[in-house]
């Protein structure tokens, strides 16, 4: 009997890519832009990339800030027209990928990025076609971490949950996962605090330790 196919959901920002730097640097500019010179700290710029947007830019653009909704909007034109370098990938991302394809597990992105961010973000970094599924958190029902997230990337990429692991790196994809019932592999190297325990079935300081609890789920 053949094996039923593996999923594994990949959460996009703090687990594949590190895009602190094109946040901190598309936030310096509209703050520029309004008059508003002074940095804001690369930690808090960190701290803040792998929260939702509605949260991230007013809390980045502190007194620059103007329309919560119109400064989101700006900010995601910004980002659409910036290009994400290769180097944004995390230690071992593209390669740990090609394995994974390698073995036959089936890899999806379920994110709370808008749609054509992910696809412009996964293309500019080379790892687009990888993925079956991409599943922006404007596609979504309802974003993660409401269980429809992760349960419509599962049905788009012709899944079960049974079957499915999600990999990510905040307090938001293990909520995501709890909710769908789907295992969870945390990757501490992202943008939770270093301090900041999250409960899961595996964890992850690498992307190749993510790589062998995938294998170690799918049992190969």
């Amino acid at each position: 009997m053949q094996q039923a196919q593996i999923d594994a959901i990949f959460d996009l920002d703090g687990t594949l890519v590190d895009s602190a730097a094109q946040c901190e640097l598309i936030i310096q500019e509209m703050r520029a832009d309004r008059g508003v010179h002074q940095p804001i700290a690369a930690e808090l710029a960190r701290q803040y990339s792998g929260i939702a947007g509605p949260i991230m830019v007013p809390a980045l653009l502190g007194e620059a800030s103007a329309d919560a909704d119109a400064d989101l909007n700006e900010f995601r034109a910004r980002y659409a027209e910036l290009r994400t370098p290769a180097s944004s990938l995390y230690p071992g991302v593209a390669e740990g990928l090609e394995r994974l394809l390698e073995t036959g597990i089936r890899l999806s992105i379920c994110s709370a990025k808008p749609q054509n961010l992910c696809e412009r973000v996964l293309a500019d970094t080379g790892i687009l076609d990888g993925f079956s599924v991409i599943y922006g958190g404007d596609r979504a029902e309802a974003c993660k971490p409401d269980r429809r997230h992760l349960l419509e990337t599962l049905k788009a990429a012709g899944g079960s949950a049974e079957k499915a692991l999600l990999i990510g790196d905040s307090e938001t994809d293990r909520q995501l996962a709890k909710n769908a019932q789907v295992p969870f592999a945390f990757v501490t190297y992202g943008y939770a605090p270093a301090d900041h325990t999250i409960e899961a079935e595996w964890t992850a300081d690498t992307f190749e330790a993510a790589v062998e609890a995938i294998m170690d789920f799918a049992g190969r």
